[in-house]
């Protein structure tokens, strides 16, 4: 019974060793260096998204306005409108297009204008591409893969879109 005892105090000691060297790498990894950066304030603003590109810059829809922001000093940010008011951006969401040797930044924009549910812009002209508006249902989330822009919509439904670049 005590050599049971001592195995089961073994096995708790090497847990217990194991999980306070996972603590302390993990509280290493926290160290890392952390700017805050603060470029708008969306305070009071009941539709914002959000998503960080591949290119460095950050999306965020407000209202009907989608701010490009890049946190690097001396970076302006642009704005693209792509609806009026009372339309509203509802999600952003960046795709990456290769035109030659350079990346061409390009967004999706899913808006609740019935003119242009899903638009898609170039952002570095602040250019509209063209629309997607093979639906008339609000899109919520965007997803791409290289050729295919996936919206999941209000009713529920996915709707995919060929939109090779």
């Amino acid at each position: 019974m005590f050599q049971e005892l001592r195995e089961l105090d073994s096995l708790r000691y090497k847990e217990t060793q194991r999980m306070k060297h996972l603590m302390e790498s993990l509280s290493r990894r926290q160290g890392a260096p952390y700017a805050h950066f603060s470029c708008l304030d969306a305070t009071g603003w009941e539709s914002q998204a959000v998503h960080w590109g591949p290119n460095g810059v950050c999306a965020i829809a407000i209202a009907n306005v989608v701010y490009l922001v890049q946190p690097v000093a001396e970076a302006q940010t642009q704005a693209i409108t792509p609806c009026v008011p009372p339309f509203k951006v509802r999600c952003v969401r960046w795709l990456e297009s290769f035109v030659g040797p350079d990346p061409v930044s390009v967004l999706a924009v899913a808006t609740d204008c019935p003119l242009g549910r899903l638009q898609i812009w170039e952002c570095t002209r602040n250019v509209l591409l063209r629309v997607v508006n093979k639906s008339q249902e609000i899109f919520l989330s965007l997803a791409w893969n290289q050729s295919f822009l996936v919206g999941s919509t209000q009713s529920g439904s996915l709707i995919v879109n060929d939109v090779r670049l």
